[in-house]
């Protein structure tokens, strides 16, 4: 049992018991109340055997890119809040989320990205980057497809830092305006490569606002979450669509090689 260790008396004839306990620092028997199991008469278990897992939150597995436009003067204090309120709920590490930028306007701003293999890990290193390559970007064209399809060659790349199939990937794109080239294509083409597509929209929600254009570059309205003034933040749902994306399957979060002769 990796990162723990299973005890059974009676080895696996009928009415023996096995006990799992996870000897690892923030690993826990996954399923919950499963720290014991019982061989039937039939010489079946009771239950699957359990693993030792990682509590999620905070310790979430994916890769993500986000795709950055900020042109209203509210809207860098915003993205600096809203970065800073996730990492310190979410572990940043070689072993749970990793994480890469961009600035864009109307072509990617090179001089602006991080890659995953920038800043070793540490989320206090990954928000100070943020801050001293954030880029002014007055109101201009907009093009968030030349955005995905510059993560898609440069950031989503095992040369990048970029992690195996292991580990979900996602897509963040922030902006306060629509799109003023075709971001569907590469949005589709991400996803066609099993990567999620999020848009977070920073603007001001006003009554003409037409999500419509971010609904078709996201796959869907639910992947796409709008700035709440009143609360400061892009609300529950993001945060509840988040855990229920990466949160799933704690057995499966394993980025590192184990052992498989113990």
């Amino acid at each position: 049992m990796h990162h723990g260790k299973i005890t059974c008396f009676n080895d696996n004839k009928p009415g023996s018991v096995c006990q799992y306990q996870c000897s690892d620092e923030d690993y826990f028997v996954y399923p919950a109340n499963h720290e014991t199991n019982v061989c039937l008469n039939n010489g079946t278990w009771k239950h699957e055997t359990p693993c030792c897992g990682r509590s999620c939150p905070p310790y979430f597995v994916y890769d993500f890119v986000d795709l950055l436009y900020v042109s209203i003067p509210e809207g860098r204090r915003r993205l600096y809040a809203t970065f800073e309120g996730l990492l310190s709920v979410e572990v940043v590490a070689d072993d749970a989320v990793k994480g890469s930028f961009v600035f864009f306007g109307e072509t990617p701003i090179e001089s602006s990205a991080v890659k995953f293999n920038d800043y070793g890990a540490e989320a206090d290193r990954f928000l100070r980057l943020l801050r001293e390559r954030s880029v002014e970007q007055p109101e201009a064209v907009v093009n968030i497809g030349a955005a995905i399809q510059y993560a898609l060659e440069n950031l989503l790349t095992p040369e990048a830092g970029m992690r195996d199939g292991r580990v979900q990937k996602a897509i963040a794109v922030f902006t306060d305006r629509n799109s003023d080239d075709d971001a569907v294509g590469p949005a589709n083409e991400a996803r066609k490569r099993g990567y999620l597509v999020l848009v977070f929209y920073m603007g001001k929600v006003e009554s003409d606002f037409d999500q419509t254009p971010l609904n078709e570059i996201a796959g869907s309205k639910d992947m796409v979450f709008l700035y709440d003034e009143a609360t400061e933040n892009f609300g529950a749902d993001s945060w509840q669509f988040v855990t229920e994306t990466f949160c799933t399957k704690p057995c499966d979060h394993v980025v590192h090689e184990h052992d498989t002769s113990l």
